[in-house]
């Protein structure tokens, strides 16, 4: 019910059913029926303890001891999202999607869980149902957790020492964690784009392309191949004769071995078959996720200066120093060249002398270069131009061409100075200043290992005064996002604080549950860490949501402790008590996640490498964030309590 809301919510806002937010509702098959759980255990624990009360009396009970509580803690895994509508970019296409599908889903299970599970189980329990708390899996927890926390309340000093080192270990994980953009994508198809040497016909063309085609049709892993030469992959838009592109599709995952490895073999092949073609290996969607960001290349050095040759020969030295890089490829120097041209410089005098304008000129060297359409030839459907031109252009010296003008047939060095301009380059300028590009792709490792590579080319290559480098591309793109993921979870924080602090009406308890965050991120760096997982904004996103997550247990836990308190229970007691209430359910909701969110660690499923650092993260950091709801919160609360209360 909660994903078929989400789905009618997100339809009746104008969002599109995509990759992200199919992931949200996959992610929030874990997170949806926590609220549920803790209802009906709630419940079962209430009618074991109330043996003679009637059952609509008991549900009436276990929802007014749930009901404020159970609200805050989904509003602070709610509120989390809020910040998400800050982001720009990619980031913020994808996962504002992925954060109005997990929010509207949560809201819909809150309702469920507070006015029809209620109903549900008023209809399905027994009033003499047996309520077995102390056994089995429960019991064996109940069992060490009890004498641990009663040990820990005791040394609060040990608990407080243990989770320094806990950041400390933190902090040197994550620092030796490798990053990335966005997580890397096996599609299942690919795109090949391929450019020859300037004046390549496009018979040479096609022939290379056709070389090529025939090398990837051998590979095992590849199904079928699509080929443009000369035109875009639209079929449309004509482009330059030398460039073509090869679109390749392979078999299913698990019938072949990775992208990175079927492009790395393909491109030794072409490499060594067509040694002359310059290519470009991408998946469609990572391509068109690098134009949306504004990077068509994932690696782009940006180099700029005044001079257009300085510039040329450092995108040269560059792109072959970088080359070597390990999981660097199809490095380009952004050196574009046109085709050989003849620059004609007419002299004037001469031209006077004979009577001649610049006009005739320019029609005489058209006729003897191109030709003049004399006539029309009738065709079955439409006119056939008859060009004729001068059968000795191209033969010897150039400047010994003999045009025809008006004052008799002379010689085009007689009328002009004809200079050749053999290689002339495109000039690309940024803000009025000249630029050159250049780019590469990477694969088989981390962004951040590729960009170490590059940074350490660079820091040895000494640039002309007036010259710059910038490294850009995915690695600007990223740097970008982790910038404003780090605000998002910022103002998540404080607005989690502000939902905490209208719940219990105190400034410094919602500082306790807090404390518990920076704690859990062992887990998020042990998980990826262990999986070998590179830290993107999906492991981001991860973050964010494990704030909510924290939160929300500790309110459960921390409600139950004040309700003690309340009652007259000592600070201890309380805790104690809070404990072992709240074990069960803590435990259960943890499984429950941990549960829906192992398909998506384990990558089952297209497209689920999107969210599969998401997952890893959660996963990772609920597992070490339960110990410290459990465990921490209760000794940093009985230490605001006052030493005296809990002696």
């Amino acid at each position: 019910i909660a994903m078929s809301v989400s789905i009618f919510v997100m339809g009746r806002l104008g969002q599109t059913l995509n990759l992200m937010s199919v992931g949200g509702l996959a992610v929030a098959v874990g997170l949806i029926i926590d609220d549920a759980i803790v209802v009906v255990e709630n419940i079962a624990r209430n009618l074991h303890l109330h043996p003679g009360m009637k059952k609509a009396d008991v549900v009436l009970l276990s929802m007014q001891e749930l009901g404020a509580p159970m609200a805050a803690s989904t509003f602070t895994t709610v509120v989390v999202f809020v910040p998400l509508l800050l982001l720009t970019g990619v980031s913020g296409f994808f996962f504002r999607a992925l954060a109005l599908t997990l929010g509207s889903a949560l809201i819909v299970s809150l309702f469920l869980a507070l006015f029809v599970t209620p109903l549900i189980a008023t209809w399905l329990m027994r009033e003499d149902e047996e309520h077995k708390e102390d056994t089995g899996l429960v019991a064996r927890l109940l069992s060490k957790y009890e004498p641990l926390l009663r040990w820990a309340l005791a040394h609060r000093a040990a608990v407080y020492g243990s989770s320094v080192v806990v950041l400390i270990v933190t902090v040197l994980l994550l620092s030796r964690l490798p990053s990335d953009f966005l997580p890397h994508l096996d599609e299942g198809q690919f795109e090949v784009r391929y450019t020859m040497p300037v004046g390549t016909t496009i018979q040479a063309s096609d022939a290379a392309a056709t070389t090529m085609e025939r090398i990837a049709l051998q590979d095992p892993a590849v199904v079928s191949i699509g080929r443009f030469t000369g035109i875009d992959t639209n079929g449309f838009s004509p482009t330059q004769v030398r460039q073509g592109t090869m679109r390749i599709r392979l078999k299913p995952q698990g019938q072949r071995p990775s992208y990175d490895e079927v492009s790395s073999r393909l491109r030794d092949r072409f490499a060594a078959a067509v040694p002359a073609a310059q290519l470009d290996f991408h998946q469609i969607l990572e391509d068109m996720i690098n134009d949306m960001s504004g990077a068509p290349s994932p690696i782009q050095i940006t180099l700029s200066g005044p001079s257009q040759q300085t510039l040329i020969s450092l995108a040269n030295t560059i792109s072959d120093r970088i080359s070597p890089v390990s999981g660097l490829a199809d490095a380009f120097s952004g050196v574009n060249y046109d085709d050989p041209t003849l620059r004609v410089t007419p002299n004037a005098s001469r031209l006077a002398a004979l009577n001649i304008s610049a006009g005739d000129l320019g029609s005489a060297l058209q006729a003897a270069s191109q030709g003049d359409v004399a006539t029309n030839v009738a065709g079955n459907l439409n006119l056939i131009p008859v060009r004729v031109s001068m059968a000795s252009v191209g033969t010897g010296d150039i400047s010994q061409t003999l045009l025809p003008t008006a004052g008799g047939v002379v010689s085009l060095g007689s009328l002009a100075q004809v200079n050749p301009n053999r290689l002339s380059t495109d000039i690309t300028e940024i803000n009025g200043q000249r630029v050159m590009i250049v780019s590469a792709n990477y694969g088989g490792t981390s962004l951040s290992s590729v960009i170490s590579g590059v940074q350490n080319v660079l820091k040895k290559l000494a640039l002309p005064p007036g010259y710059t480098a910038t490294i850009g591309g995915a690695y600007q793109a990223q740097q970008q996002s982790f910038r404003e993921f780090l605000m998002v979870i910022i103002i998540a924080v404080i607005l989690v604080y502000f939902v905490m602090l209208a719940t219990f009406q105190s400034f410094r308890l919602p500082l306790v549950i807090l404390t518990a965050i920076p704690l859990a991120l062992i887990g998020v760096a042990l998980g990826l860490f262990l999986t070998g997982t590179a830290f993107n904004v999906s492991s981001f996103m991860g973050l964010l949501l494990l704030v909510g997550l924290i939160v929300k247990n500790g309110i459960l836990l921390i409600d139950v402790a004040n309700r003690r308190r309340r009652e007259g229970a000592g600070v201890q007691e309380a805790l104690v008590a809070a404990g072992r209430t709240r074990l069960r359910p803590i435990v259960m909701t943890t499984c429950a996640a941990i549960g829906g969110l192992l398909p998506l660690a384990f990558g089952i499923g297209a497209g689920s490498a999107m969210e599969q650092p998401l997952a890893i993260a959660v996963i990772g950091g609920l597992s070490t964030a339960t110990a410290f709801t459990l465990v921490l919160i209760p000794v940093l609360y009985a230490g605001i309590a006052g030493r005296r209360e809990v002696a």
